[in-house]
């Protein structure tokens, strides 16, 4: 129809664009989304076991119970060297990549020090670590056989580690 045919006040409406694509909500992109989501929350404690299996593990012989550490030292004169430290922590891991997995380290500690490892995420290291007035991990502590603090450090490095091994070695 002519435009000057039509009667007044009537108006035809506009033809909707056939050409035009609509556009469709992406189902099939949200539903692998979604399962992504749901495979990752699921194997999470499967990743972190898998990614810390990439650090190296180190070959120092660590105790857990301190009062038997300090027994030991008691017995042997070694000092006592605790470690705090937690899980998922990067300061954690680095000093476990890089420094307790060290020969130089791993032959010192075995040699001249009772190791121990406190885990900070466990409730029993809590008494411990407010004790010492540990605020921070990675933490590393030297004790003599009474529970003295010899020396003590935050996320140390391999060689800062050995100068403060070297400081209170009694070999």
């Amino acid at each position: 129809m002519d435009p000057s045919e039509r009667p007044p006040g009537s108006s035809e409406p506009t033809p909707w664009p056939r050409d035009t694509p609509t556009r469709k909500p992406n189902y099939v992109g949200i539903l692998v989304l979604l399962l992504v989501v749901v495979v990752l929350v699921s194997q999470w404690s499967s990743m972190i076991a898998f990614f810390h299996r990439l650090i190296p593990s180190d070959n120092i012989p660590w105790k857990t119970d301190l009062q038997a550490a300090f027994a030991e030292s008691h017995k042997t004169a070694r000092p006592v060297l605790v470690y705090f430290t937690a899980n998922a922590d990067p300061g954690c891991e680095a000093m476990n990549r890089d420094v307790w997995s060290d020969v130089k380290v791993e032959k010192k500690v075995a040699a001249s020090f009772i190791p121990v490892r406190l885990d900070a995420d466990l409730p029993r290291s809590a008494p411990i670590a407010r004790q010492y007035d540990v605020r921070t991990i990675p933490h590393v502590l030297i004790l003599d056989s009474q529970g003295d603090v010899l020396a003590e450090g935050d996320a140390i490095g391999r060689d800062e580690a050995l100068r403060l091994m070297a400081r209170t070695a009694l070999d």
